[in-house]
């Protein structure tokens, strides 16, 4: 184009700017807004400092009642709203119990499903709730695009001068009267507790029970303020954008059938020899195992990762073929394909089991862990949607995404609802009061105090020194917790357990000064009773 007939249009011009000024720049913007900051500066005192407890389902109910408010009355949100239910369920094995050797998995799911109902909640054209469509949108309208309109959480809070809602123009003041009175009242309540011993042991238990200190709170209102400019973009963009030009995409399905089925028969094979191995060699573990000389370690060791990669990568291939293969005239996959996926799936379904079995036989010697439990969740899941792919290629209209999504929602929140932790110990407990074997008392010292339970029915069974280091340890990760947003359902019977235990003898100080503030203590016992 000639420069003379170049015309720049201004920003404010733009169909999305306009879209975004007449929906946002209201008090509905004026409201994202100030939650945006309050959530954030909440969230980032939980995962900072506080720890994940019954906070994690306060804030997404929280979210939830914010969300539902924000997004009334826009059409074709059911299935958004249907997503609130397994949230609420994963969410809930945080008040249950705590086990942060297994929540980070409950944490990226509650993260993806917090993506996917916001794309919902928007309205934009989507293929369906399980497909590549919906990862994708949730990747660009939540953290790409939405970076254009950073400047609109601010000209948000600016419509307030204009507003003439008197109760919006209060609860804003209110709200920006409590954000700057936060770092006064911190300077204030130092200085006095400073000067007075009595005020300093007053806001101490306060704090204590809170969760609150001063440089915290600076930290969180900084990085909450920040983080909260974000949030409320994308909020605000998925509210009131402009997003009438994305349509819902096809996949492209171009890929050859016959270099697929070339690609696949040589897989087959490959994994068809291994198989036909598997059963007449590693299928006889304890014989090998004597014959070679190797330790249960090496053994299960040595092959279990290798397998376990191997299953990931077959199972990843027939998923990539199965949606991206060019279908026949009639729409459907080729038939030589789908038996080929069939026969890929299957054999997949060995190598998973011999998988299974290897660790299991790990598990039957050396005991359980938090890793070694979850390698066989995963491989269960694993499992399962290999069963999905075998139907999917049996019967042409069956919604293998659907079955998968549907089935990680319900293992995720089998998982969160489990008390990992005590499971664990439970089971090693059990093997060592039978005889079966050895307790790896340092190992037990560090799953969390939902383990205490178990741990407790060693005691006169180890020796007092060890038994008394193996409650030390769990004892400290129960004082680490925020009493407010770590607070489990668990916490008060572990509590009043450990408070029993710290008066049996004398010769636990350790443990008797990590219980928390006002746990009833025992009363002390002369030596030797």
């Amino acid at each position: 184009m000639p420069p003379a007939l170049y015309h720049p249009v201004s920003r404010s011009e733009t169909p999305g700017y306009r879209a975004m000024s007449a929906a946002i720049l209201n008090e509905t913007g004026l409201f994202t807004s100030l939650f945006s900051v309050a959530f954030c500066i909440l969230l980032c005192d939980m995962l900072f400092w506080g720890g994940l407890g019954a906070g994690v389902p306060a804030m997404i109910a929280l979210y939830e009642a914010f969300a539902f408010w924000l997004f009334r009355g826009k059409s074709g949100t059911g299935k958004a709203r249907l997503l609130a239910i397994p949230m609420g369920i994963i969410s809930l094995g945080f008040l249950l119990h705590w086990n942060p050797g297994s929540q980070f998995i409950s944490v990226l799911t509650l993260l993806a499903l917090l993506s996917a109902q916001l794309v919902l909640f928007s309205g934009v054209s989507l293929r369906g709730l399980f497909t590549f469509d919906l990862f994708s949108k949730a990747f660009l309208n939540i953290f790409i695009y939405p970076l254009e309109y950073l400047d609109f959480p601010f000209r948000a809070l600016g419509t307030l001068k204009n507003s003439k809602s008197a109760k919006a123009r209060a609860v804003t003041q209110v709200f920006f009267g409590l954000l700057l009175a936060l770092p006064a009242a911190g300077i204030l309540i130092s200085l006095f507790s400073s000067a007075d011993a009595m005020f300093e042991h007053l806001a101490d238990t306060v704090a204590d029970i809170l969760g609150i200190q001063l440089g915290q709170m600076i930290f969180d209102v900084i990085f909450g303020g920040l983080t909260a400019i974000f949030v409320a973009a994308a909020l605000l963009y998925n509210r009131g954008g402009d997003l009438s030009s994305q349509k819902a995409r096809e996949l492209s399905r171009r890929w050859d059938p016959v270099i697929c089925g070339t690609f696949l028969s040589i897989i087959d094979l490959i994994v068809a020899a291994f198989v036909a191995v598997q059963f007449t060699y590693f299928f006889g573990v304890r014989p090998l195992v004597l014959a070679e000389g190797l330790t249960y370690a090496e053994y299960a060791r040595r092959g279990f990762f290798e397998l376990a990669w191997a299953t990931g990568l077959v199972f990843a291939i027939s998923v990539m073929i199965l949606t991206f293969c060019r279908p026949k005239e009639n729409r459907r996959l080729p038939l030589f394909i789908r038996a080929a996926i069939l026969f890929l799936c299957l054999c997949n379904g060995v190598v998973l089991v011999s998988a299974i079995r290897r660790m299991l036989l790990y598990v039957e010697v050396y005991g359980l862990s938090v890793k070694r439990l979850l390698t066989l969740w995963f491989m269960v899941l694993i499992g399962l949607f290999l069963l999905w792919l075998v139907l999917r290629c049996l019967i042409e209209k069956f919604r293998a995404a659907s079955a998968i999504g549907v089935t990680v929602l319900a293992m995720v929140s089998l998982l969160s609802l489990c008390n990992v932790d005590r499971a664990i110990a439970g089971y090693n407990v059990d093997l060592y009061l039978t005889g079966s074997r050895e307790i790896d008392a340092d190992y037990l010292g560090l799953l969390s105090y939902s383990a205490v339970p178990e741990t407790v029915r060693l005691g006169g069974v180890l020796e007092p020194a060890l038994f008394d280091r193996l409650l030390e340890k769990q004892a400290q990760s129960f004082k680490r917790q925020s009493e407010l947003s770590a607070f489990t359902l668990d916490r008060p019977a572990i509590a009043s357990l450990l408070s029993e235990l710290s008066g049996f003898t004398l010769d636990r100080p350790a443990i008797a000064s990590l219980l928390p503030d006002g746990a009833e203590q025992a009363e002390e016992l002369p030596s030797g009773s």
